[in-house]
């Protein structure tokens, strides 16, 4: 310690902090590798725990299973014994009942195939009447579906012959458009050149008559120039006939000058009436233009129309044959189920037909409880003419009248053997409570005797009843209370 007080001391401040903080984290290393280790150990701790504990589950598992077997075993023996007993007496009924049944059966049996021979022909009357009927349905239905789509095919073929015409017209009526404003171009174009070439001859001949006349006056101005100068010579000095000579040039250069402004103002002038006359026949070429640019505006705008026409003629009669198409398919699934339905109810008459008892193989059609006077009110009403449509629906169904019989019968049973049912489970809860208490009170157990127990009840005692005292002060004889056993039981359980 006095070395390391030492060494600290020795130390800077910041070395110091360093120091403490190597030190420091040492340490939380060293914590850290300790926890680390712990906490490995405790893992492996914890599998071998967990797999000693599900070895031991499954020991007892096992154990248990072996005992439950062995119970279950000696149940299930008990119950084969039981349900063996019950069956010979099963067996033993059933051979006394089909005895009975098999002398029964040869004189039913003639009934039973004019009977089934009867049925035959009902379910064969129903079957032709059904298909006669599917087959008018279907008949009805291809017969609507060719008169739609023979329209459909008119009607497309009219509006495509119509859009046609009218498509081939608008063209007619655009190229015709388009060589009128082609030829009045040209004939703009011709006049234009010609105007053109005019002005450039009427320029040309102007400048050769102008040439012409300049040329003259410069002969003229030469000879005159010529004279002037001998004459300058001779009348006045060097000096003079150079002035002179000057001033004359300059006299002429300015004459000459003028009249050259007067033919550029000549000349302006015809420029400025050519590009009013330009200005002119290009406002009346952008009038037509934008008039024909109007027209052609108006026929775009009528044949968008028409595209937008047809496309909603297009579109809903694609709306009218997908309608039909979805029908017809709907048609067809209601057809297959009204198929598999009738495919369903054959098979189940055939399991019903095997399913049924000698009695109602015999006699497939119970006879009706109603007296004479109702079947006759019954007939009368049937006889009517019905005024309703629920009415007139169910005459096509008269001949259904013996299948919802055998319903009405069969469901008439169901809720008979359900009575019966809750009739025999409350029997059976009955029994149940006398043996039980039966067994109670032949049985001793602190449940069972802190109970009341039919057999354990006390009566009074006849030594301890006092008669009545006679004048000779002699008594009577004790009366002996006497309960039947039926009585006990009856009021008891």
């Amino acid at each position: 310690m006095p070395k390391k007080k030492d060494k600290l001391k020795n130390m800077t401040e910041e070395e110091r902090v360093e120091y403490l903080h190597q030190k420091q984290l040492e340490e939380e290393e060293i914590l850290k590798n300790q926890e680390r280790a712990l906490l490995d150990f405790l893992k492996e701790k914890v599998i071998r725990e967990e797999k000693c504990s599900k070895l031991n589950t499954l020991k007892l598992q096992e154990k248990w299973r072996m005992i439950l077997r062995g119970v279950k075993t000696d149940g299930l023996r008990q119950e084969i014994e039981v349900v063996k007993q019950k069956f010979e007496r099963v067996v033993d009924n059933k051979g006394a009942i089909l005895q009975a049944l098999s002398e029964e059966l040869l004189e039913a049996e003639e009934q039973y195939m004019m009977a089934h021979r009867s049925h035959l022909c009902e379910l064969d009357k129903l079957y032709d009447l059904q298909k006669r009927r599917l087959n008018a349905l279907d008949k009805d239905f291809d017969d609507q579906l060719e008169h739609l789509q023979s329209d459909y095919q008119l009607e497309r073929n009219s509006m495509e012959d119509k859009h046609k015409k009218q498509q081939q017209y608008w063209h007619e009526v655009m190229y015709a458009m388009q060589l009128r404003q082609e030829e009045r171009v040209e004939a703009k174009k011709k006049e234009y050149q010609s105007s053109m070439d005019e002005i450039k001859n009427k320029q040309m001949d102007s400048k050769h008559a102008l040439k012409d006349q300049k040329n003259e006056e410069f002969q003229a101005l030469v000879s005159v120039f010529n004279h002037g100068k001998e004459e300058y010579r001779r009348l006045t000095e060097d000096k003079k006939s150079n002035y002179e000579n000057l001033k004359s040039q300059d006299i002429l250069n300015s004459e000459k000058i003028n009249k050259q402004m007067k033919t550029i103002q000549r000349f302006q002038d015809n420029i400025n009436s050519i590009r009013g006359t330009m200005d002119v026949n290009s406002k009346e070429h952008k009038t037509e233009s934008s008039a024909m640019r109007e027209n052609k505006e108006m026929v775009v705008s009528s044949l968008r129309d028409l595209k937008s026409y047809l496309g909603r003629e297009r579109e809903r009669e694609r709306k009218d044959l997908m309608k039909l198409t979805m029908q017809t398919s709907r048609s067809a699934k209601r057809l297959r189920e009204l198929k598999d339905k009738g495919g369903k109810v054959l098979r189940l008459s055939e399991i019903c037909r095997k399913k049924e008892t000698e009695e109602e193989k015999v006699l497939p059609f119970y006879q009706s409880s109603l007296t004479q006077e109702e079947e006759a009110a019954i007939k009368s009403l049937t006889e009517q003419q019905p005024r309703e449509e629920l009415s007139k629906v169910l005459e096509d169904y008269k001949a259904m009248e013996n299948f919802w019989k055998r319903v009405n019968k069969v469901t008439l049973d169901v809720h008979a053997l359900e009575k019966e049912k809750e009739k025999l489970s409350i029997q059976n809860h009955k029994l149940r409570t006398m043996l039980k208490q039966y067994l109670e009170g032949i049985s001793v157990s602190d449940d069972v005797m802190s109970r009341a127990n039919p057999l354990m009840q006390c009566m009074t005692s006849p030594l301890t009843y006092q008669g009545p005292m006679l004048g000779d002060k002699r008594r009577l004889p004790a009366p002996i209370t006497v309960v039947e056993a039926a009585h006990v039981v009856k009021n008891t359980i």
